[in-house]
């Protein structure tokens, strides 16, 4: 197992749990709730109003919120770092596509339109998060639709597995503006929004 796998493990053990069914371990903002809502509602035509075809979510989880979604033709990738999930989920769900993955050490990632990296890069530290982000660049996929916390008003560090709100306008990030937002949830300081960026923006805010 991967350092940053058992990172994961010490801070969430319930995530790696096969056994759990009737709730989601992806954590409370995975739920079917007011937490995934608005995604669940509008994902599908937020993301045909950018001719996005192909997807590789990541973290996919346990699928939880997600299977409820019809993404009739985008296609689909749902990644993770639990392996025998991603083997259990291929044959629950044969029509989609499940992989063993982890953005801190796996730097193949599959050629699609579209990283869609919900309520991942908070869990991680401000190296991971740079480095994650140079992956997803050096990808070559267009697209990137990233969780972020609009009301914080700072950035701090965390440790991989751990918390911390990310605003991306801020520093140490000064991201420029993302072209487009998906509303998340409102939930008074933790409220979230999905930012899409491109990866040239990307690019250029991390002065690669």
């Amino acid at each position: 197992m991967r350092k940053t796998e058992e990172l994961f493990i010490k801070t969430n053990p319930d995530y790696f749990d096969l056994s759990i069914s009737d709730r989601s371990v992806s954590g409370v903002g995975s739920q079917l709730n007011d937490s995934t809502r608005n995604v669940r509602e509008n994902l599908y035509s937020f993301l045909k109003g950018y001719n996005i075809s192909s997807i590789f979510d990541l973290p996919c989880g346990d699928f939880y919120w997600m299977r409820t979604i019809d993404l009739k033709d985008i296609s689909y990738i749902g990644g993770d770092i639990i392996k025998e999930r991603m083997k259990k989920l291929s044959l629950d769900f044969p029509e989609k596509k499940f992989i063993y993955f982890n953005i801190i050490d796996d730097t193949n990632l599959p050629k699609v339109d579209l990283l869609f990296c919900r309520d991942l890069l908070f869990h991680l530290s401000n190296e991971h998060k740079r480095v994650a982000l140079q992956n997803f660049v050096n990808s070559g996929i267009e697209y990137i639709l990233m969780s972020n916390h609009p009301l914080s008003s700072h950035n701090m560090d965390t440790v991989t597995g751990g918390f911390a709100h990310i605003n991306w306008q801020l520093p140490p990030w000064n991201f420029s503006k993302p072209i487009d937002i998906l509303y998340d949830s409102n939930h008074g300081i933790d409220t979230k929004e999905l930012q899409l960026y491109t990866r040239k923006q990307i690019m250029e805010s991390l002065y690669l």
